[in-house]
């Protein structure tokens, strides 16, 4: 007997005679297998995965089938590197956080939402450029001479940190933050720092839904006032300290203004987002888009502005077996 697929796998398919212990075998890597049944023995096709099969000989010599793949499984498994685990199983430091109110976040960057979500993780603004990549270490500080940031991978792809400015919080399913050596092993010395796996929402099965968020806010910069000086008190320090006035400082009197600098230099700034997609499919094609705009201008230094808009355009088709195309 043999079995054939419409799309040949690079693995290999199991098969037993239902209730036989003995009698079994697996296919090749073409799909094709040779067994020694009776005719009225019933053939159980299995594979991790995929929905086990059970077909009567019933006298025939060749019997192909098709199998089809059991999403109700991928439930039942966390993503942990480049594979799957068992949650029950699981026993490294892994921190998932479902995108359920996060896109409600008034956030110019998609890591930023991260903020405050996840225990042992740390995520400052320590620039102040608009758009600035925030820092964010994992479990404190683990390299003082090289990078302490952490690995992140967007959909199984390592993108830089710098890269996440171009993401919109709308078109991200979920995250998941691996913190401990057992759990970023599997990236090697990557993941020294903890990885954040990014994974973006896909097509749904159903009619087409639309949805439309937006927002708009105002930054101002914090300003002290020990950096603040009138024309008097600057003229009294002066007098004090050297016994007379500079030319400057007599200059400024004469106009007699005082001007708090900071007000011209930290003069504040709006952000604006607007984020349309739509997303739905059949039960083998499924497609998402994505349109996305984002306006923010940061007065922190002068007029610093920061415009990342982008269309996200994705469509799976799925066949008989567990083979998806995605672009």
């Amino acid at each position: 007997m043999s079995l054939s697929y419409r799309q040949a796998l690079a693995c290999t398919l199991s098969l037993v005679v239902k209730g036989s212990e003995n009698i079994g075998t697996i296919t090749d890597v073409n799909g094709y297998y040779e067994i020694n049944a009776e005719p009225d023995d019933v053939l159980t096709f299995s594979y991790t995965g995929m929905k086990s099969i059970e077909v009567p000989v019933e006298g025939r010599s060749t019997i192909d089938v098709v199998m089809e793949s059991a999403a109700a499984l991928l439930d039942e498994v966390v993503v942990v590197g480049y594979g799957t685990q068992k949650k029950s199983h699981l026993t490294g430091s892994i921190s998932k956080v479902e995108n359920e109110k996060l896109d409600q976040i008034a956030v110019a960057r998609v890591d930023d939402a991260l903020v405050g979500q996840v225990s042992g993780v740390n995520i400052q603004n320590t620039n102040g450029e608009a758009g600035a990549a925030p820092t964010i270490r994992i479990r404190g500080t683990g390299s003082i001479t090289s990078s302490a940031g952490p690995l992140v991978v967007l959909d199984g792809v390592v993108v830089d940190a710098d890269f996440l400015g171009s993401l919109d919080m709308n078109d991200i399913e979920s995250f998941e933050v691996l913190k401990d050596a057992a759990s970023a092993a599997i990236y090697g010395s990557r993941g020294a720092n903890g990885v954040i796996i990014i994974t973006s929402k896909d097509g749904k099965e159903g009619p087409t839904k639309f949805s439309y968020h937006t927002f708009w806010g105002n930054k101002q910069a914090h300003q002290s006032e020990d950096y603040y000086f009138s024309v008097a008190e600057t003229a009294a320090a002066e007098m004090a300290a050297n016994g007379e006035l500079s030319d400057r400082t007599v200059y400024k009197q004469l106009i007699g203004v005082d001007r708090d600098w900071q007000d011209v230099i930290f003069d504040g700034g709006n952000v604006t987002s607007h984020a349309l997609s739509a997303r739905g499919g059949s039960k083998k094609t499924k497609f998402s888009v994505a349109l996305n705009y984002l306006d923010e201008l940061i007065g922190t230094l002068f007029h610093d502005t920061f415009t990342p808009n982008n269309v996200r355009n994705e469509r799976s088709r799925h066949g008989p077996t567990f083979l998806s195309c995605r672009h």
